[in-house]
């Protein structure tokens, strides 16, 4: 009868230790949820599709949004939005050409500057293209000049 009882209570203790792990496991699960569900404050609200790997995002980061271009190549910044929700192809649109805008200003003086150092560069070419026609010049009128004196 004791071993009996003792089998018993060993069982129950066993199952009770068994259950309170499984509650402890159960309860730890829920709590890590909980925190990385806090943690990533980072949502995709919209996506757009432009051409193949080539997309707009409107992205929300706590209570800021924006508006961001991605490629096969990059990601790009374009905007933060205002904080109503709806977004206008029109919003989108002038970021887009705002983007434009600035790469067309960027590749203007870049051009700018490229032309430039290609006309220093012709420059300084012609220049020495000159000194030495001049050196050469010289070194005629002494070979000249040193003929006519052994002449005389």
């Amino acid at each position: 009868m004791q071993n009996t009882n003792f089998l018993v209570n060993f069982t129950v203790y066993i199952l009770a230790m068994i259950g309170v792990s499984f509650i402890a496991f159960i309860v730890w699960k829920n709590m890590r949820t909980i925190q990385n569900k806090a943690k990533s404050s980072m949502k995709i609200e919209d996506s757009l599709n432009l051409a193949p790997r080539k997309d707009l995002y409107i992205i929300r980061i706590n209570d800021e949004r924006f508006l961001i271009a991605s490629d096969a190549d990059k990601t790009t910044f374009l905007s933060k939005l205002k904080d109503d929700k709806t977004v206008s192809f029109k919003e989108v649109q002038e970021e887009v050409n705002k983007e434009d805008e600035t790469n067309s200003k960027i590749k203007k003086i870049t051009e700018k500057i490229i032309k430039k150092q290609t006309d220093d560069l012709i420059q300084k070419e012609t220049l020495i293209k000159q000194e030495e026609e001049e050196k050469i010049e010289a070194k005629n009128v002494l070979k000249e000049l040193k003929l006519r004196g052994m002449g005389n």
